[in-house]
């Protein structure tokens, strides 16, 4: 027989003292009240591990770990590869870039350099040969032949003119011809200094001829950029050495030429 208890731990019922079952015909024996609540908690615990091992899943590769605020990928590999390849090509990017930018520098002091010595050796030339519409045509000439040596050669693509092409670019090329005309009218007159001074209105002339024809005028801040370039032009014609009016004049419409 056993007389009910709360066992200590479980809570379950248990009897105080236990009676041990006969081996054999033996005697009974008691069993200290706390070995039942004992072996009770036992059973308990292996159940509770039984249930937990079949809620686990079953065993599988090891997780990837996950980064700091990202998402798990599988392709971890792949992923280091793609990284290698795209560093590679932003390398190759920014090397592209640099030389493109050289280049580019190369070319802009290039023409200057090439621009200055033009000026400088035109303003000698006039000086023993004072005919610029002559010059103008043995410059262009030259440039025609030049641009004809490399059409024939590959160098530059050959562009494509017809009479609709031809109706376009000869009004153009004759005013193109007439500034050149005019700018060596004014360095066979002036210094070169001023000649390149005066020219420096330019934009002045082309925000003028804009409006003009195309109706376009620009925001207040870009017309007051034209202001020190007006004033700088003014003052160096008042205090230029080699002023007159001639020079002055044929460079002024060389502007106009060239804006248009």
């Amino acid at each position: 027989m056993r007389a009910a208890g709360l066992c200590r731990g479980t809570g379950a019922l248990v009897a105080p003292r236990a009676i041990a079952r006969p081996v054999l015909g033996s005697p009974p024996q008691l069993l200290p009240r706390s070995g039942g609540c004992a072996l009770r908690a036992r059973r308990l615990k292996g159940v509770a591990a039984a249930f937990s091992q079949q809620q686990q899943p079953a065993a599988g590769p090891a997780p990837v770990p996950r980064p700091a605020g990202g998402i798990v990928r599988q392709d971890a590999p792949n992923r280091v590869v793609c990284g290698a390849a795209a560093a590679s090509a932003e390398g190759d990017s920014q090397d592209q870039g640099l030389k493109f930018s050289l280049g580019l520098v190369l070319l802009f002091v290039g023409w200057y350099g090439a621009n200055i010595y033009f000026n400088i050796y035109n303003k000698q030339l006039l000086k023993v040969f004072p005919y610029p519409l002559a010059c103008t045509n043995i410059q262009f000439a030259i440039g025609s032949v030049l641009a004809l040596i490399f059409w024939a050669t590959g160098a530059v693509p050959k562009p494509r003119v017809d009479s609709q092409t031809l109706k376009s670019i000869v009004p153009l090329a004759v005013i193109h011809v007439l500034g050149n005309v005019l700018t060596n009218v004014s360095l066979g007159k002036v210094a070169v200094s001023f000649t390149h001074t005066v020219k420096a209105m330019e934009p002045f002339f082309s925000v003028i001829m804009s409006a003009i024809f195309l109706g376009d005028v620009p925001p207040v801040p870009v017309l007051l950029t034209l202001i020190p370039i007006v004033a700088g032009v003014i003052l160096a014609s008042l205090t230029e050495a080699t002023f007159n009016w001639t020079g002055f004049l044929s460079a002024m419409f060389s502007n106009i030429t060239c804006a248009l």
